[in-house]
């Protein structure tokens, strides 16, 4: 029975395996998590707002080791806010433009896809952020996915593959735009929202479509701030 969860090699390990795991040297340093636990769900935090100021959280992530952190747009200032798992804020992480999606890169470290057409590259700990500018998508849209070592941002023709350093790898074409995107490990399939036809659609990682999830109850599928 799997009870356990290693973060960096995304697999879920039974009791014994979780003892072999955590004693290999090679795997010494990996973060696992009980899957039962659940102290994740108990943070919580206020966000202000008065009829002068606008304040809304674009996005919000948690890391393998249990902290929040929750990209915020806040009365004009753009801001990245680190939580512990008490809900107590650690530090703030000022930003150069408005966040519209973010993403776990791994532990330590989250994307933040910024107006504009900015990706950064944040390292939580060390609170240093790496800018990816002047990105050859001039049609992006709100949603932005990493996988090994590249991120998948969705364009009006379908989704462009950039690597760390902000090159264009490769275009994805789609007869959709993706409004809202995730991945599963596992079977290395991409999960989309086509918001104009609110559907759900699985692809893999070159654009062929694995199947198309629909149900009359879902419609006007839109991602919001």
């Amino acid at each position: 029975m799997s009870v356990y969860k290693c973060y960096d090699c995304n697999q879920v390990l039974c009791r014994d395996c979780s003892r072999k795991h955590g004693n290999t040297e090679k795997y010494s340093t990996h973060l696992m998590q009980l899957i039962s636990d659940s102290f994740i769900l108990n943070c919580k935090f206020p966000l202000e707002d008065d009829i002068y100021g606008i304040r809304f959280i674009s996005d919000i992530k948690c890391l393998p080791d249990g902290e929040v952190v929750a990209a915020v747009y806040n009365k004009g200032k753009l801001e990245l806010l680190v939580f512990s798992i008490s809900g107590k804020r650690r530090h703030v992480i000022q930003l150069d433009n408005i966040p519209r999606k973010m993403d776990v890169v791994d532990k330590n470290t989250v994307a933040v896809l910024l107006e504009k057409d900015i990706v950064a590259i944040i390292d939580i700990q060390q609170n240093h952020v790496q800018y990816i500018r002047n990105i050859a998508i001039p049609y992006s849209s709100d949603t932005l996915i990493y996988i090994e070592n590249e991120f998948y941002i969705s364009d009006k023709h379908g989704i462009v593959v950039i690597d760390m350093s902000g090159s264009v790898k490769r275009r994805i074409t789609l007869s959709f735009t993706p409004c809202d995107m995730c991945y599963d490990v596992d079977s290395q399939r991409i999960y989309c929202i086509d918001s104009d036809t609110s559907k759900l659609i699985c692809i893999d990682r070159d654009g062929n479509n694995i199947f198309t999830f629909t149900d009359p109850s879902m419609t006007y599928l839109k991602i919001l701030p």
